[in-house]
């Protein structure tokens, strides 16, 4: 249980950390795409909103996937991906540091993936009590 408080919180954490500094961005009318339109600024920033949304759902549902590790590498690779393909650059003249706070994100999604610490304690025990009864019917 506690291991399942933790990673609720080092989540709210991160991710709303996020959601200030893309809230701060749109704001301000930052400029996160050079030589683009703001329109094309503001659907990156909904992307980094939708992403905060379901980050924020997963944590109050706490839902158990079947491949709780894949999931984490499909989402570390939209958040690595994302920003690469969006063609978003840092300005640090205008403090603009979006791109590195997503690959920062990305290191720690890769850090949690080998340590195995966003699997929930719940989900992983109804897994074994799955196991077990799975067992039982094959012994009968």
């Amino acid at each position: 249980m506690k291991k399942d408080l933790i990673i609720s919180t080092v989540r709210i954490i991160i991710w709303l950390s996020l959601i200030s500094y893309v809230s701060y961005l749109w704001y301000n009318h930052t400029d996160i795409l050079p030589n683009q339109t703001w329109n094309n600024d503001i659907t990156v920033l909904s992307i980094a909103w939708i992403l905060w949304a379901m980050i924020t759902i997963s944590w109050i549902i706490k839902p158990c996937f079947k491949k709780p590790r894949v999931t984490q590498i499909i989402a570390g690779l939209i958040v690595i991906l994302f920003p690469t393909y969006a063609w978003i650059t840092d300005n640090y003249t205008l403090h603009i540091y979006l791109w590195d706070i997503l690959r920062l994100l990305w290191v720690i999604i890769t850090i949690l993936w080998f340590t195995k610490l966003c699997i929930y304690d719940s989900c992983v025990k109804k897994a074994e009590k799955k196991k077990v009864e799975e067992m039982e019917i094959i012994e009968v």
